[in-house]
Formats: structure tokens, C-alpha cells, sequence
């Protein structure tokens, strides 16, 4: 094989980009809500109640992986509308409550419920630094954290009582 003098051979690679004025220009989210959903894990919460090492043996590991990477593909709107939402952690059942303080994270004025299927839900909180990464805290498969009554009858009923 001959070598041309005066130039080094480059190696080839099949990720060339000729021209990068034909790139598609991606404008910054202008607000969370705007903003494609990250996690982070390592706040996790693996023991207790609401640990995810229930995930491991309930057998819906998949299951709920695969909800969870749906929700990466869209903003914080999108995610409300199919019933997720924020909840001020003065409403979670006494029992989520007690849990929080003995992980040192009732800091918190409110968590966000994931709602997953059904009863199913992840729990999560953000780091006000961080907007768009939300950070896993519990898994939720009954709704215990914080629970509701099912029809409209039963909540008319627990409001008469108060």
C-alpha cells in the first residue's frame, strides 16, 4: 500500500457530519413544563412501605419500567393530562409522612404521583435546580400514599362527616 507524502491518513467513520448548517436548530424549553422528563434514581427509596423492592417481587418490574420510559417522551402538560399530578405531602397518609422524616426528606412541600395504571403509582419529587429531572422516590402499586375513595358517593359521604 502507498502512502501519499505530506498527509496523514484519517480513519473512516460512518458519523460524519459535512454540513452542519443543514442541522435542524433546537430551541431551549422556555419553561418545566415545556421541558422532556429525565429521572434520577438515587434517591430511591428500596425498603419501607413504598419500596421499590416490592417491584421485584410483585413481577410488573416491566411493566412499570416501560410506563416510565413512555413519560420521558413528554413534558410536564402532557404528563398531567393523563393523571398525574402534584400533592402537598400535608395530605399523604400519615404512614408516607412518618417515612419521609426517617429518610430526612421532609424538607418537601409536595411530592408528584405518578399515575402509572390503575391503582399503580411512582412517586417523585424535583430538585428546584433541576426542572425537568424528576427523582424517584416510592413505588405505589394500591395507592396507599395517598389514598382516595373511589366514587363520588364515598368522597360526598367523608365530607358530610367532617
Amino acid at each position: 500500500m502507498k502512502r501519499s507524502k505530506g498527509k496523514a491518513r484519517r480513519p473512516k467513520s460512518e458519523f460524519r457530519i459535512r454540513d452542519t448548517k443543514s442541522l435542524p436548530k433546537v430551541a431551549a424549553p422556555s419553561k418545566k413544563s415545556d421541558m422532556m422528563l429525565a429521572w434520577k434514581f438515587e434517591n430511591t427509596d428500596s425498603e419501607g412501605p413504598f419500596g421499590w423492592s416490592q417491584l421485584a417481587e410483585s413481577g410488573k418490574a416491566l411493566e412499570v419500567i416501560n410506563k416510565l420510559r413512555e413519560f420521558e417522551g413528554k413534558n410536564w402538560d402532557q404528563i398531567k393530562s393523563g393523571g398525574s399530578h402534584r400533592i402537598g405531602v400535608n395530605k399523604l397518609h400519615s404512614s408516607a409522612q412518618v417515612r419521609l422524616q426517617k429518610l430526612g426528606m421532609d424538607q418537601f412541600d409536595e411530592l408528584i404521583s405518578l399515575r402509572l395504571t390503575g391503582k399503580n403509582r411512582a412517586w417523585a419529587f424535583w430538585w428546584p435546580q433541576h426542572e425537568n429531572i424528576l427523582r424517584l422516590l416510592w413505588w405505589d402499586p394500591e395507592h396507599q400514599v395517598y389514598p382516595v375513595e373511589k366514587d363520588k358517593a364515598d368522597r360526598k359521604k367523608r365530607k358530610r362527616r367532617r
